[in-house]
């Protein structure tokens, strides 16, 4: 990469990270609109940089405050944003040289009317050279992990402090990128060939693509020969276990990835979603992959009536929740307050018991979250049951990164009796 492609790149990142940091964009939607002109090699880079930086945020911060003589909070967003960048290059980028990432932080500081901070940021940086990730090992494990200070509490209180530890060293690792295969138009050896992917023993129809493989630029993609679904997704789906001649609801369907894969089995899937540009996603989907058995209704799924729809033989449940089992490819989420998760354990229980009127006989119902988090997953279930005598549990389980190497994931398998 050459000078000139360097300062480029990183000058995308810094502007990435500057929207981010002042109106507290999503990461993935500011990358989009920031990659723009960069070669394929840049794009990886610049998406590694800005990641990686929103990731390791609470880390970063705390080893630059003790070389800050005014702190973090007396610098200019430009100067922090730059410093944050140079400092991740340098402590968890291997493969750039220490004088790229101090001297592209001193260069982009002065391209960006920042010139009287370069003396500041070339001393700094030099001093984490110098000294690395020493000063992490008396730090307490909300600045070793990067995560709020709540949510250490949270995962300790909940699973013991071992398990905790291992879920936050699991948080880096936004792990593999499964598939799903259309049955419908091709078979999971043929589109494994094509792929150059790996079938998932555990689940059958599910692909491992390559590191690298952008899914959705494919040909095969385009051809409608599988969507994206992460493992958890698919393990929750085969818990339901569609059947041929049921008709399925999906009570809160969008992006689409479950009601897709439960098409390819069921008679028909009404696909539940409230808001209308994410009920176009799912259409927009099931048009792509030619399933036409997918019935997407536009409604609210805590007043959705079964007299407007009828009933139907299983209900999936996969309700709004906290997404704290999603943290390794969601940086955003390191940044929430504990006090916006208070609320959902009620609406997640209003959800779940409406769900509940749909099943007809002695019909299914799976109750799931992308969360690790007792209140939004055990104590629902367990509220549910005891208010609700006509169900029975069959099975729970916590899916956890580290052991079953996917996003965390909460499934309870309900009957009617």
């Amino acid at each position: 990469m050459s000078t000139m492609n360097e300062l480029h790149a990183r000058s995308a990142a810094l502007k990435a990270l500057l929207r981010v940091e002042k109106d507290g964009a999503y990461v993935n939607l500011v990358l989009d609109s920031c990659l723009g002109g960069l070669s394929r090699q840049d794009c990886a880079f610049v998406s590694a940089l800005v990641y990686g930086v929103c990731e390791r945020q609470i880390t970063l911060d705390f080893l630059l405050e003790q070389k800050l003589r005014g702190g973090t909070r007396s610098l200019r967003p430009t100067v922090l944003c730059a410093l944050r960048m140079g400092a991740y290059q340098l402590l968890y980028m291997n493969a750039v040289p220490q004088s790229a990432a101090v001297n592209t932080t001193v260069q982009l500081l002065k391209n960006n009317k920042c010139a009287y901070a370069a003396g500041l940021a070339n001393a700094v940086l030099r001093k984490i050279t110098a000294e690395g990730l020493t000063a992490l090992e008396k730090a307490d494990m909300a600045v070793r992990y990067s995560v709020p200070q709540w949510l250490v509490e949270l995962w300790v209180n909940s699973y013991g402090e071992e398990m905790a530890a291992a879920i936050l060293e699991a948080s880096f690792d936004a792990g593999q990128t499964y598939i799903r295969v259309n049955t419908g138009r091709t078979t999971a050896y043929e589109l494994a060939r094509k792929l150059k992917a790996r079938q998932c023993e555990e689940l059958p129809g599910a692909l491992i693509l390559p590191k690298g493989t952008v899914p959705q630029k494919t040909r095969e993609f385009a051809d409608g020969l599988f969507h994206v679904q992460g493992k958890a997704s698919q393990n929750c789906v085969a818990a339901l276990a569609p059947k041929a001649g049921e008709r399925i609801l999906d009570l809160c369907a969008a992006p689409g990835g479950k009601t897709f894969t439960m098409a390819q089995d069921a008679r028909e899937v009404a696909a539940c979603e409230l808001h209308p540009q994410r009920a176009n996603l799912i259409e927009e989907g099931a048009r792509r992959l030619g399933l036409e058995n997918i019935n997407v209704l536009c409604a609210d799924g805590t007043a959705l009536d079964p007299k407007e729809i009828g009933f139907f033989d299983a209900v999936l449940c996969d309700v709004p929740c906290s997404g704290l089992g999603t943290i390794a490819k969601r940086p955003d989420i390191r940044k929430k307050l504990a006090k916006t998760l208070d609320n959902l354990p009620k609406i997640q229980y209003t959800l779940l018991s409406n769900a509940s009127s749909f099943v007809v006989g002695d019909g299914r119902l799976v109750y799931s979250t992308c969360t690790l988090n007792l209140e939004e997953n055990e104590k629902v279930v367990g509220r549910f049951l005891e208010e609700n005598s006509g169900f029975e549990l069959v099975s729970q389980q916590t899916l956890f990164p580290h052991i079953h190497g996917c996003d965390g994931f909460f499934i309870a398998l309900l009957k009617r009796l």
